[in-house]
């Protein structure tokens, strides 16, 4: 996604039989704007999965949260 160790950036995975769930989120560091996503599939397609959540959030607007944590934190 291209944060920094000052952007709010998290994943979770869980392995149920063959499918992976990812659930992953992107915020501020206040937390007044947090964005999630959710994907699963087989566990063989990880990281594919992976780069779907990924552009899920960018996607839904996380570039421009990831630009407002550099700004608001110098």
């Amino acid at each position: 996604l291209g944060g920094d160790c000052k952007t709010p950036i998290g994943a979770y995975a869980e392995l149920d039989g063959n499918i992976l769930k990812l659930k992953a989120l992107v915020g501020l560091p206040d937390s007044s704007r947090i964005l999630k996503t959710a994907v699963s599939g087989p566990r063989d397609q990880a990281q594919q999965l992976g780069i779907s959540a990924a552009n899920n959030l960018l996607k839904d607007g996380a570039k421009n949260i990831i630009d407002q944590c550099r700004d608001c934190l110098k």
